[in-house]
């Protein structure tokens, strides 16, 4: 994913924040902080350690249920010693705001506005965060496993200015939604998005899709992305799979090119306290709207084994193998990652190895992670 914040407008921000101050005060404004964490990476840099942190803190202030308002701020550092060392000061920066009319006319209907960071398209966060379950989404995202380049997080992100809205026919079973925003993934502004997604939650089995549609000046006839997230369980087995493309160009791409497409399968195998998790992911030529040419055809196959239930335990230590395919210049890297989690109150620790077995280099051989995760 990107890594760079974009400024979005001022006028948006104020007006938002305008309506906070405009909301009813019988619907008091919570304060609350959904994430927290930071993860150190060691490694050999011309023979001498190197350590960098990486560290991302949101605090939001959210109001009522029937007019609800959210307002979002975050810190987010991909080297916390280089910030240091440079004294530039840190401060927090807009995430993103949201105000929502719930409940329209009687029925389960709400409409939003948005500035910034919205929602994550088929990810597998939204079946937690609206319908409560468990968590299904995959391990395999974010730094721990892209420290350098591209964080993958789900197919899509809703990220601009625009509107939401929202219908709930089926409490805590289907939802729909419909976007439309300026998209500001892109480097200039006048380009504009419309999203359709459905969550359908039927408990073992679940389901999300969207499709979308983007207007940008330079294309004629725009560009189009739509994906698919699966997810099924039973006692001893669960299958997640993402599928889809982010983004087709019908004047350029061909619907053949499997460069386009994001794939992620994830089938999961549970033996009492024994997990094996392997990972199959191909990697899209254009994420977030950006082209990144180095990534076409790229492939990971990653195996996890570990003990301990993740939901239940308080400890959980295994080994990844993990093989990372790179057709651009047809080269290949195997490693070997032992690592060991644990939990104390309100903090999940991780602690984690990698072992590049090929290429073989004693130079850059050996790297590690502590990651750090508070829960509130």
């Amino acid at each position: 994913m990107p890594r760079g914040k974009r400024l979005l407008s001022s006028a948006s921000i104020c007006g938002l924040i305008l309506l906070f101050r405009l909301a009813p005060a019988a619907y008091s404004a919570n304060v609350v902080v959904p994430s927290l964490e930071l993860i150190s990476h060691g490694y050999i840099d011309s023979g001498t350690l190197v350590l960098e942190t990486r560290s991302e803190m949101q605090i939001a202030f959210e109001g009522g249920y029937k007019f609800g308002g959210r307002l979002g701020f975050s810190y987010a550092s991909d080297a916390l010693e280089k910030d240091a060392v440079s004294g530039i000061p840190q401060t927090l920066q807009f995430d993103g705001a949201s105000i929502s009319i719930r409940d329209i006319f009687s029925i389960p209907l709400s409409i939003s506005y948005f500035v910034g960071q919205d929602d994550l398209l088929c990810a597998g966060d939204s079946f937690t965060t609206q319908f409560g379950t468990a968590p299904i989404m995959t391990n395999y995202r974010g730094f721990m496993y892209f420290p350098k380049g591209i964080l993958y997080d789900g197919i899509h992100s809703v990220k601009g200015t625009g509107a939401k809205i929202e219908l709930l026919p089926i409490p805590e079973t289907l939802l729909l939604s419909l976007y439309a925003y300026e998209d500001t993934h892109f480097s200039t502004l006048g380009n504009y998005s419309a999203d359709l997604r459905v969550l359908a939650n039927f408990g073992a089995a679940k389901l999300e899709g969207f499709f979308g549609a983007t207007y940008s000046p330079p294309v004629p006839l725009g560009y189009y992305r739509g994906g698919l997230l699966m997810y099924w369980s039973n006692k001893n087995l669960e299958f997640l799979a993402q599928v889809g493309v982010p983004r087709f160009d019908p004047t350029r791409d061909s619907p053949t090119d499997l460069d386009l497409l994001y794939l992620l399968f994830e089938p999961r195998v549970h033996l009492g306290i024994l997990s094996i998790v392997p990972t199959f992911f191909l990697h899209p030529v254009v994420y977030l709207q950006q082209e990144n040419l180095g990534e076409t055809g790229s492939i990971d196959v990653n195996l996890n084994i570990y003990l301990g239930d993740a939901e239940k335990s308080t400890f959980r230590g295994g080994i990844e193998g993990n093989v990372v395919f790179q057709s651009s210049d047809s080269t290949f890297e195997f490693k070997l990652s032992p690592y060991f989690g644990f939990a104390t109150p309100g903090v999940l620790w991780t602690l984690k190895a990698n072992a590049k077995l090929w290429p073989f280099s004693l130079d850059n051989m050996f790297d590690g992670f502590v990651g750090i995760r508070a829960e509130f």
